[in-house]
């Protein structure tokens, strides 16, 4: 199996307090550099909310992406873009340490707490550092009037500007199934508290399969191998399901 690419979320690694644990990002970027080949895409993509936003632990994360072979994908909700020079800072950092995208990622409830002065220093560092404007935004069934807000203001900073609405869908969790090694679009996700999933789109529905844990025993690059899952989580009925990451066996969610 070859998946599409990773996500992980910034929050796995402030698993111990309110500052980052640099071990634990090293650790990451470290693993990285034995998955390469698990990947159809050299993604990254890294989502960041403020108050996380620590852009010391961020370069540090963004650095060890790019020495293993791998492009990050910023994904911020804009919140740390107070003040345009420090916006400008931040974001060219960040494509220094090797990030090829910083992009704002909104829904209803977070694009209503964005100050409009916040959407216009992300316009403007992005154009100081030679980066396009890109939004993605989730919706759940229609898209809401502050979308088009938004794209009036983000038009009126900046002429040409990306837009991806995105439309969400319920997402159930599922147990390991050998037919998932055999999935074209899935790609791997790891959670706010540390969770190793692989995660799939089909037209109705978005499924999560947990199959370890970043802080677990066995490391990322050796459990999203397909001889791996297959050996260890293949047969269900013999044992309970990620049982041994500690987490109670998992059952599909209704929706």
């Amino acid at each position: 199996m070859v998946y599409d690419c990773l996500s992980v979320s910034f929050a796995a690694f402030f698993r111990q307090g309110a500052i980052p644990r640099t071990a634990d990002i090293n650790s990451f970027a470290h693993e990285l550099n034995f998955a390469r080949a698990q990947f159809r895409y050299p993604f990254v993509d890294v989502q960041i909310r403020d108050p996380e936003f620590d852009l010391d632990a961020a370069l540090t994360l963004v650095a060890g992406i790019a020495q293993a072979g791998f492009v990050a994908r910023i994904l911020t909700d804009g919140l740390s873009f107070s003040d345009r020079a420090q916006s400008v800072e931040q974001i060219r950092e960040l494509t220094k340490a090797g990030a090829s995208r910083v992009l704002l990622h909104l829904d209803e409830e977070r694009a209503a707490r964005l100050p409009e002065h916040f959407l216009r220093n992300y316009v403007d560092a992005c154009s100081s550092c030679g980066l396009g404007a890109e939004l993605r935004f989730d919706f759940q069934s229609d898209l809401p009037d502050i979308f088009f807000d938004l794209i009036r203001n983000l038009e009126s900073a900046r002429f040409y500007s990306k837009v991806y609405p995105a439309k969400l869908r319920p997402v159930r969790r599922s147990q390991f199934d050998a037919a998932a090694l055999n999935l074209i679009n899935a790609r791997i996700a790891v959670s706010s508290v540390g969770e190793i999933l692989i995660r799939f789109h089909r037209e109705d529905e978005t499924t999560e399969v947990p199959i370890g844990n970043l802080f677990g025993e066995d490391p990322l690059s050796q459990c999203i191998r397909p001889d791996w899952l297959d050996k260890t989580l293949g047969n269900a009925d013999e044992q309970p399901p990620f049982s041994r990451f500690g987490a109670d066996p998992v059952r599909p969610l209704q929706h």
